[in-house]
């Protein structure tokens, strides 16, 4: 018989009857395999597989029905097709026995060939059926070991490169902690310095053996300033510009202080924060270089504003008592030039301003203010102005808003750049509205207008110095006044000044909201010093209880000048 054809298991004592079998079931696909007893036929089913027995019921020794049994007693032949074959009828009990012990069918001699070969044909195809899905299961299986076995390969080859770049990038991590012109120090959760790099240890003059595994704040004292132990206290980031520090390990430091670009983030490990990064920058020179051009700067507007002044008196002292023998050419001309020389003036003394709030030595002179009043008499100033322009301007201040402690000066000056602006950047038809309210400890102005607005993306440098929209819409809003973009910029350290607040929410083609908020009491954020560079700026005094009345807090030579300037 051909091998690997389905295999037919004939079970019986009488070798006529294995040879009649033999000849009904004869077969070039089939193999037909005989046993003459039942010992002999469970050794062959141990030995290999067969498609379905034919199995003779009465055998000497062991019968077929045990014989059945030991088949079915194995897991490995337990679903064995049986077809039980017998040459007498006894009763239906033989036949209920055989089916109970698993046969699945039960037949007589003499049995009819055809009926034989058609029963024993359906197992034979169950059997061809099973062992196709048998073998595409293997054929399966060998398909998903290999593509199992083709990606870890690829996992494996994909974890190696990630492994060589992780080293590559471990090894460039070094190589710019170690070389980077910036100083650099790791720290743990208990501020304990894990690594840092020469360029750190450089700007401290200290060696990096004193700095490893040490605190970095009793390392490095100078560093202790509230605002950074509180940044790496709380696992937020911190980054401070132009920080001054003192205490520092060498002499001429104490002398003159040295100042650090300092930024200072939180690391994550794997599951929480491991720590810290520090990143320091020595910008002593920078900031010198900067502080000797804003000193230059402001002495060339103090120097500029005198001859500016006089040639404002002149043209005033022209247009009054010689106008008459001009022509209107002539008279618009000198009109101009006071209007220009006005707007250089006004320029000249923002930056003046400016820089005095900056260095804290702007003189200011605090008093009662009653925002309803100023704000009154700021609209009135300038509305011919807004109906000029057809812009609505209303004041609606409440009468029992707390008046605040605050130099008058400086809040007009806050309320009618905002004024300004708004008008300038109102279309005709629009409207302006200025409000103000009591809070807890504090008083809130806003004016709100409905003009242009300002993009998301200019909000954040609204208050910026030398910024500016730049919008060619308003350019005779304006009223030929070029923006310098001072007019917010100083806005914002007046405010700061009187430890207040200022804001805007504006959304583009509706308009814009600012908001500026002054405590009810008598503060002041700058320091009562003045700038150590220049020395024509006046000398402040600083009272922690200012008596009743008005409080003078500065007083030299620039009197005059303030009380000549005009509030742009």
């Amino acid at each position: 018989m051909a091998s690997g054809n389905p295999a037919i298991l004939l079970v019986d004592d009488q070798p006529a009857n294995l040879m009649s079998l033999e000849e009904i079931l004869r077969d070039p696909q089939l193999e037909l395999v005989t046993a003459r007893s039942g010992d002999e036929a469970l050794k062959l089913i141990l030995k290999r597989e067969f498609a379905v027995v034919l199995l003779d019921v009465n055998m000497p020794g062991m019968d077929g029905f045990e014989t059945a049994s030991l088949i079915r007693a194995r897991d490995k032949s337990k679903h064995l097709p049986i077809i039980f074959l017998t040459a007498m009828y006894t009763d239906d009990m033989s036949a209920a026995r055989g089916y109970s012990l698993g046969a699945v069918d039960y037949l007589y001699k003499p049995y009819v060939p055809e009926i034989l070969r058609s029963k024993v044909a359906v197992f034979v195809d169950l059997y061809n059926k099973t062992e196709e899905i048998r073998r595409q299961s293997i054929i399966m299986r060998e398909m998903e070991q290999r593509e199992y076995e083709a990606r870890l390969l690829e996992q494996r080859q994909r974890m190696e490169a990630q492994s060589i770049l992780m080293r590559e990038e471990h090894r460039i991590s070094r190589s710019i902690l170690e070389h980077a012109p910036i100083g650099i120090a790791r720290l743990d959760r208990t501020n304990t310095i894990i690594e840092i790099n020469e360029e750190f240890a450089r700007l401290f003059k200290l060696e990096r053996s004193d700095l490893v595994r040490r605190n970095l704040f009793d390392a490095v004292p100078c560093l202790e300033e509230e605002s950074i132990k509180q940044a790496v206290a709380e696992n937020q980031p911190l980054f401070k510009e132009g920080l001054k520090m003192n205490g520092t390990t060498h002499a001429s430091d104490e002398k003159h202080g040295r100042f650090f670009d300092l930024a200072v983030w939180p690391i994550k490990g794997r599951e929480s924060l491991s720590g810290a990064v520090f990143m320091v920058l020595d910008v002593s020179e920078r900031t010198r270089l900067s502080q000797q051009r804003d000193d230059f700067v402001a002495t060339l507007a103090h120097d500029l504003q005198t001859p500016v002044i006089a040639s404002d008196r002149a043209l005033e002292l022209l247009q009054e008592t010689l106008q008459h023998l001009f022509s209107q050419e002539h008279r618009k001309l000198v009109s101009m030039l006071r209007d220009n020389n006005t707007t250089l003036l006004n320029m000249i003394q923002s930056l003046l301003e400016i820089y005095r709030y900056e260095a804290g030595a702007q003189p200011l002179y605090f008093d009662e203010v009653d925002l309803q009043l100023v704000a009154e008499t700021c609209a009135r100033e300038i509305s011919p102005l807004a109906q000029q322009h057809g812009i609505q301007l209303r004041v609606e201040i409440p009468g029992d808003v707390q008046k605040i402690m605050a130099d008058r000066v400086a809040v007009r000056r806050v309320i009618m750049n905002l004024m300004d602006n708004a008008i300038k950047y109102t279309p005709g038809g629009g409207e302006i509205e200025v409000f103000a309210e009591n809070l807890d400890g504090k008083v809130r102005l806003e004016i709100a207008d409905t003009g242009i607005g300002i993009s998301n993306d200019a909000l954040p440098r609204l208050f910026n110095r030398y910024w500016h929209r730049g919008d060619k819409r308003i350019s005779e809003r304006a009223n030929n006044k070029q923006s310098c973009g001072l007019g917010l910029y100083l806005c914002k350290q007046i405010v700061d000044a009187h430890n207040g607040r200022i804001w805007c929410v504006s959304q583009p083609g509706k308009g814009s909201r600012f908001t500026v908020e002054f405590p009810c009491g008598v503060t002041r954020s700058l320091p009562a010093t003045t700038h150590p560079s220049v020395a024509f700026l006046p000398a402040v005094i600083s009272l922690a209880d200012p008596p009743d009345g008005p409080v003078m807090m500065v007083a030299d030579q620039e009197e005059e000048i303030r009380c000549q300037t005009k509030t742009s």
